[in-house]
């Protein structure tokens, strides 16, 4: 845990133990001194990935569907309201059900495209008017890239992070 505290924000979707990347990169934030707002599904998991963090993180679980609008709006109007800023938004929430086009049926279907679609556009869509006045924010989508992208409407290509300054 990096000594000097930071009041940057970071909320991380999919952030729930054992759920992919979401939990990785936000102990991974949490090192790095922000304070960290854990979103997910399941309250017990998001427990789970605060209580496993760095000794000294400041992480908040935070229960909320990404696909679902309301939700999402709810956990960033929290985010807001409570530490007054959101400096990096982690879109690692994501549902894959195994099988072809064949196999898969409508409502599997529309569960992936509302969580792996939907739920990265909802939560962008709420947390952009509440970011920072810092020009970029952070992302990863569920492809599991991550990178840093300009926000501003002239931005031509997204820029990997580590080719973005602080």
């Amino acid at each position: 845990m990096n000594q000097e505290k930071s009041s940057r924000v970071a909320v991380i979707t999919g952030a729930g133990a054992g759920a992919g990347l979401g939990a990785a990169i936000a102990h991974r934030f949490a090192t790095d001194g922000y304070t960290v707002v854990l979103v997910g599904r399941t309250e017990a998991t998001l427990r789970q990935t605060a209580q496993e963090g760095p000794d000294g993180a400041d992480m908040h679980p935070w229960v909320g569907d990404v696909s679902d609008l309301a939700a999402i709006t709810a956990v960033m109007n929290g985010v807001a309201d409570r530490f007054g800023r959101l400096d990096v938004l982690v879109n690692s929430a994501g549902v894959a059900i195994p099988g072809t086009v064949d196999q898969i049926d409508m409502d599997s279907y529309r569960t992936m495209m509302s969580t792996n679609v939907d739920g990265v556009f909802f939560a962008w869509t709420e947390a952009l008017p509440r970011r920072t006045a810092r020009p970029t924010c952070t992302g990863s989508t569920t492809d599991s890239s991550i990178v840093r992208q300009p926000v501003s409407p002239s931005a031509r290509r997204v820029v990997p992070a580590q080719e973005v300054p602080g």
